[in-house]
């Protein structure tokens, strides 16, 4: 159940999309905690959920080190800028809290045409993206992989990551090879969405 897509309702907006259980799962793991459900027919189901405790003092965080910056990149320029495609608003929302945490302006779209606009956009007033995240799939426009192509014709050098919950896609299984530079599989963790991101923005 905790699978994305998975779900015993029908397909669609109205209906089931099969990402409500994979979201509170990452929410609630990304913040250090686990989540359990039982279920018997005809007596209920039961969601237990383990948040950790607040602490009310934390140790200074160490400053992040970051690499050499790409050339033409400034640390208060478009480093910090990333453009995120995805179809489903609660994944959008989610993958924004994730970046602004991280220290970065995020601007958000639904679908590729959306996403190649945007970039455009930055690119015409001098404030291009470090990095875009696209959805590989999407169920209201343009997927990430035609976003990718048009976002080449833009600016060569776009850096993309390319973001699905279909594990054995092969764009997943061989990402370069079709001209992303990193795969976010879903749902995510915090950890690894950290590190794929900062790699992506400094390489």
């Amino acid at each position: 159940i905790f699978d994305p897509y998975f779900s015993t309702k029908q397909r669609g907006t109205q209906k089931g999309m099969g990402l409500g259980l994979p979201v509170a799962y990452a929410v609630i793991r990304n913040h250090g905690g686990q989540i359990d459900v039982t279920s018997s027919p005809g007596k209920g189901t039961a969601v237990s959920m383990i948040l950790p405790a607040w602490e009310a003092e934390k140790p200074e965080a160490e400053p992040v080190k970051k690499g050499p910056l790409p050339a033409g990149r400034t640390q208060e320029g478009s480093e910090k800028r990333v453009l995120v495609m995805d179809d489903e608003e609660s994944l959008r929302s989610l993958i924004e809290k994730m970046l602004e945490r991280m220290g970065y302006t995020v601007q958000t779209t639904a679908d590729g045409s959306q996403a190649i606009d945007a970039y455009k956009q930055a690119m015409d007033q001098g404030k291009p993206f470090a990095a875009v995240i696209l959805d590989l799939t999407n169920k209201k426009g343009m997927g990430g992989l035609d976003a990718l192509k048009g976002l080449f014709e833009i600016d060569p050098a776009v850096k993309a990551i390319v973001s699905s919950g279909y594990f054995n896609d092969p764009v997943m299984a061989d990402f370069k090879a079709y001209g992303f530079q990193a795969a976010m599989p879903k749902p995510y963790k915090l950890a690894d969405f950290e590190q794929v991101v900062r790699e992506v923005v400094t390489a």
